[in-house]
């Protein structure tokens, strides 16, 4: 058997190295993956899914070009392949070129219409782009397709509170929670849009629960004691201070100090030594 020769033992080696490699690519092994996507194609130098995830190892290392060139050859190998294209889109995307990256995205869908991380990708390249209105048709498109999808129904409901749709925002944070409810992250910005809607009891309930998942988070804490002053529970909560940095409790106390609460700013600069 010569390397990269295509047959049926070439491709079944191939296999055991990629199987290998996405093994340590879970876990975060990105050099160790890269090495069995390597060893897979020198097993068989056609194998475009070795191809496609050595392309995607790499952009893990913002390894860009190497990316791009990985990638584009497990397209050129198979251009029936939606998802490939769906990773050339991601590499494009990530080299700033917006516009290229929803042409991939959008060649994805082609291929295959009901493939919800294509929609979902195609509205972060318009949003990229500037095209908020197509950004939002695309994570609902995706929703469509899938309507618990957590990364497209986070992207809307994000999309629509920057457009100042507070309402339809807030709703579909609540959707999300209730499709997953231990999503922090949904859960962190809906507390920011009703806390900016003066709602800074309720901000300051989701918070705390944010921070029964993620106790060590300090923007999390930095943002809980930012309502809590808000709504007059800064007493209730004031211990948090001791998990910030300092340039989090100054930055604290400056956003308290424009809200008139001088009693509680001067306690985040007194503490530890801040």
């Amino acid at each position: 058997m010569s390397a990269g020769d295509g047959s049926a033992e070439a491709r079944r080696a191939a296999q055991v190295a990629i199987d290998a490699g996405l093994e340590h690519h879970r876990d975060g092994e990105l050099a160790e993956a890269l090495d069995c996507y390597a060893e897979a194609i020198g097993h068989d130098a056609s194998h475009a899914d070795a191809h496609n995830l050595q392309g995607l190892a790499l952009l893990a290392c913002d390894e860009l070009e190497g990316a791009q060139a990985a990638v584009e050859r497990a397209v050129a190998l198979q251009p029936g392949i939606a998802h490939y294209r769906v990773s050339l889109g991601k590499v494009l995307l990530r080299q700033g070129d917006s516009g290229a990256a929803g042409e991939a995205f959008s060649a994805a869908l082609e291929l295959d219409p009901a493939l919800v991380e294509a929609h979902n990708d195609l509205g972060n390249a318009r949003l990229a782009a500037g095209d908020r209105d197509g950004a939002i048709a695309s994570y609902s498109a995706a929703l469509e397709q899938d309507p618990e999808y957590p990364l497209a129904a986070l992207n809307l409901a994000s999309t629509l509170q920057e457009e100042g749709r507070h309402a339809e925002a807030e709703q579909r944070y609540r959707d999300l929670l209730r499709d997953h409810p231990g999503h922090v992250e949904a859960r962190s910005r809906l507390a920011l849009l009703v806390g900016g809607d003066g709602r800074y009891e309720e901000a300051l309930e989701l918070c705390v629960r944010c921070r029964l998942q993620q106790p060590d988070d300090p923007v999390l804490a930095q943002r809980m004691l930012y309502f809590a002053a808000l709504a007059g529970r800064w007493e209730h909560h004031r211990a948090a201070l001791r998990g910030l940095a300092k340039e989090l409790r100054e930055e604290l106390a400056e956003v308290l100090d424009g809200h008139s609460l001088q009693q509680a700013a001067a306690e985040c600069r007194r503490s530890a030594g801040g």
